[in-house]
């Protein structure tokens, strides 16, 4: 039965049914027959050890289906470089021989993540909206699709992939099973190129449970476990899958990781999927310990030797290179590089020798690179006493969040004088605070951001609050958890948030906001029966109330603020008892991108405390044409809409009074500075807390006071500038005003009027000018007359 191999020439992966029994010579003509490429310049590597010899026996080779093989074309040698001196040269033949099928082997496997369908299969495995979202919700994000890439390795880390200390029993399920040595792998075992099979026996019942090494990313992509050659090999597949440019790389001492290149920072970066590391390239050295030799990486297009990133220490690692000579390894990585530069463009080979210089330079410059606090630490994937036999647990058992320093700041959120509804949310998973403010006085709190998250106000839990001690924001990279803790078992730690808002004449003198309303969601969780978390709240920052808030509880609580004149607002966790973990605020899982577990709503209602000063009609139209164009607009159709009920039933009395603390009558009527006073002008009258129009009132007044508003809400400088001391501009369907110097004439009064009313006429209700400009002498002459 033929064995199924993709061979890879230049760009192009050609499927082969190769019969064994036929020997190298027909296989090397099914090669010429898909390549063109004549069997005398055929090197073809990637079937055993080495290049393909013709005498080999393809029985030998231990082939199987899916196995990639690799063509170059051969090329006229190259003139044979000078011997080095006896001082420099290293290596025996069969320590050149190891290192020359490292590269090809080393080569191979990158090529392998560039077969299109395998990479899809790969990409359809990936949930890229979620990963997507968290690169997007990240307190301190990476610069450009850095931040997508770790969170590829985040996913891949605690949603895709596992690690295998040891089986599990197939039989009975017993976690404890012990090594029993090694076996060679079976059949199917091949198929997914198991290169070795960890054999391992159970305590329990006896059974034995093999654990196959598989090199087949796509047999990973099912297996989904292993150790750092296996978890290395699949996330290089996913970020080829996700078109990063990747590096598996290959260290000497047993590890394997991968590089990316970061368009953003115009560099390889680092990436320990095992450790979730990304550019913490001397944690092997300064971490683990470990005493680096050589550390080359492989992509399709090239092969780099980036010992240099690894190390501050390059002439103790190169006292350790002594599988060849430096020429030597440099001339055998030259004349790789110089076969597959013959398979690319022209534009990429040279876009490749430009960041191969770069490379160079920072690869060279690898002994002034600072060293952090976070590349100083043990490994931490692999059990205990397996880091411990390996040397690699360094001098730190593990690492923990950093606490932040206890602290009093004068970080109070402020409320917009014209709110009347301010929310603040906070997502411990996006560490960032979240205010909306305006209009919606709602009192719900779902603790919900919306689906198209806003920009956040502003990132870091301390960012929000106005003073915190012994506080930290912890990431628990096994539970997949983010929640706020204290510092240590001992510490007792609290948190303040403080909001203020303007009370009494927070817009003008006619209109005084006080506190609604005050609705809160504070979650948190405990983990001890010593546990405690305490909320308590103030409105004045030294007299203090404890809020009931249960353990877990999802239920937003409504405040009590006694004080109604209260202009702040204090809110209090103070946590103790147990360890450090027994108390958590806010604790999510870092799937939930969308919720928020502190979420504190205030609404406010605009009142008026006493009657205004009394303003002509055109006095308070100038005064109302003064606010914001959005004050201006719910003025307007406010107004519109009582003139036109009023119009339609003028003795209806529901028509003829409102009620001033309504939210939609205070934002039409109350927050829009003279729009009280022009009603009042056309007879209105304040009655506690209503506006009433009196059955002896001529309502009339109200739709002259209708004729006079502008079509649209304008500016306020404009509308200001179109008063004068003779008229309002009749482009803004003004009003006429006298002026003190140069008062109006009647008939002056009277033409001014008849041009807006007809521009009305022909604007709004679509008259003929003929027809408009006859109605609009009559109705301006019908309202001198009753004004008279």
């Amino acid at each position: 039965m033929p064995t199924r191999l993709y061979l890879r020439y230049k760009n192009d992966t050609h499927k082969i049914e190769v019969e064994e029994s036929l020997g190298v010579e027909v296989f090397r003509m099914q090669v010429y027959s898909a390549t063109e490429v004549p069997p005398e310049e055929q090197l073809i590597v990637g079937m055993g050890t080495g290049p393909l010899h013709d005498d080999a026996d393809l029985h030998s080779l231990g082939l199987t289906d899916g196995t990639f093989v690799m063509l170059n074309r051969k090329e006229k040698a190259p003139p044979a470089a000078p011997a080095p001196a006896a001082s420099q040269q290293k290596g025996t033949a069969a320590s050149i021989e190891r290192m020359q099928q490292s590269l090809t082997s080393g080569c191979l496997t990158a090529q392998r993540y560039e077969d299109p369908g395998l990479q899809a299969k790969a990409l359809a495995l990936v949930p890229l909206d979620v990963i997507k979202d968290r690169a997007s919700a990240s307190a301190d994000p990476l610069p450009g699709r850095d931040e997508e890439l770790k969170q590829l390795m985040n996913w891949f880390k605690h949603s895709f992939f596992t690690w295998m200390n040891n089986p599990p029993c197939n039989a009975c399920g017993e976690k404890g099973t012990k090594n029993a040595g090694t076996a060679p792998p079976t059949a199917q075992e091949r198929k997914g190129d198991a290169g070795g099979v960890e054999v391992y026996t159970c305590p329990s019942c006896g059974a034995t449970t093999r654990f196959p090494r598989y090199n087949n990313p796509e047999t990973l992509l099912e297996t989904r476990t292993g150790r750092c050659g296996e978890w290395a090999n699949a996330f290089t597949l996913f970020c080829r899958a996700l078109k990063f440019e990747a590096r598996w790389v290959h260290d000497w001492t047993d590890h394997v990781w991968t590089e990316v290149w970061s368009e953003a920072r115009s560099l390889w970066l680092h990436c320990d999927s095992c450790e979730n590391a990304i550019d913490k390239p001397l944690i092997y050295e300064a971490g683990w310990q470990k005493k680096l030799s050589y550390v080359i990486s492989f992509s399709w297009e090239e092969v780099v030797d980036v010992t240099r990133r690894y190390t501050r220490t390059w002439p103790e690692v190169e006292s350790r290179r002594n599988e060849c000579s430096e020429s030597w390894l440099e001339m055998a990585i030259a004349q790789i590089n110089q076969a597959r530069e013959g398979m690319l463009p022209a534009t990429r080979v040279q876009q490749l020798h430009q960041r191969a210089e770069q490379e160079k330079a920072h690869l060279f410059s690898g002994q002034e690179r600072q060293l952090t606090a976070e590349e100083q630490v043990g490994r931490e994937s692999g059990s205990v006493a397996w880091r411990q036999q390996r040397g690699e647990i360094g001098d730190a058992q593990g690492t923990c969040a950093v606490p932040a320093a206890s602290t009093k700041s004068s970080q109070a959120w402020q409320v917009t004088a014209d709110a009347a509804f301010w929310q603040l949310q906070y997502s411990a998973v996006r560490d960032a605070y979240f205010v909306e403010s305006g209009d919606n006085a709602s009192t719900s709190c779902s603790g919900k951001l919306p689906t198209n998250v806003p920009a956040p106000t502003c990132r870091g839990w301390q960012s929000g609050v106005a003073a915190h001690a012994n506080v930290r924001r912890k990431e628990e990279e096994d539970w997949n958890m983010v929640y706020l803790a204290r510092t240590d078992d001992k510490a007792k730690s609290s948190l303040q948030w403080t909001v203020e808002w303007s009370y009494g004449s927070a817009l003008h003198d006619a209109c005084h906001r006080k506190l609604r309303s005050a609705t809160a969601l504070l979650c948190h969780s405990l983990h001890n029966p010593e546990a405690q978390v305490t909320w308590s709240m103030s409105s004045n920052g030294s007299n203090w109330h404890q809020i009931a808030v249960a353990p877990g509880a999802q239920q937003p609580l409504q405040l009590n603020i006694t004080d109604a004149g209260a202009q702040q607002l204090h809110l209090r966790a103070e946590l103790q008892g147990g360890n450090w973990q027994a108390t958590q605020l806010f604790r999510q899982s870092r799937e939930q991108l969308y919720c928020c577990e502190l979420d504190l709503r205030l609404s406010f209602e605009f009142a008026v405390p006493k009657a205004p000063p009394p303003l002509t009609l055109e006095q308070a139209l100038r005064s109302l044409l003064s606010n914001p164009v959005e004050q201006q607009s719910s003025a307007f159709a406010l107004i519109r809409t009582l003139a036109g009920n009023i119009a339609k039933e003028p003795t209806e009395p529901k028509y003829r009074s409102v009620r001033l603390t309504n939210d939609k009558i205070a934002r039409g009527l109350v927050r829009p500075r003279g729009a009280l006073q022009a009603m009042m002008a056309c007879g209105w009258e304040l009655d506690a807390d209503k506006l009433v129009l009196p059955t002896t009132a001529d309502h009339q007044q109200m739709q002259r006071l209708v004729s006079l508003l502008p079509a649209a809400a304008v500016a306020p400088a404009a509308a200001t500038a179109s008063f004068d001391a003779a008229t309002v501009s009749s482009a803004s369907g003004g009003y006429p005003a006298a002026s003190a110097s140069s008062p109006l004439t009647a008939q002056q009064q009277l033409q001014a009027r008849v041009k807006v009313l007809f521009q009305q006429l022909v604007k709004e209700k679509g008259m003929a000018p003929n027809e408009a400009a006859a109605q609009a002498l009559q109705m301006a002459q019908n309202e001198a007359k009753q004004s008279h």
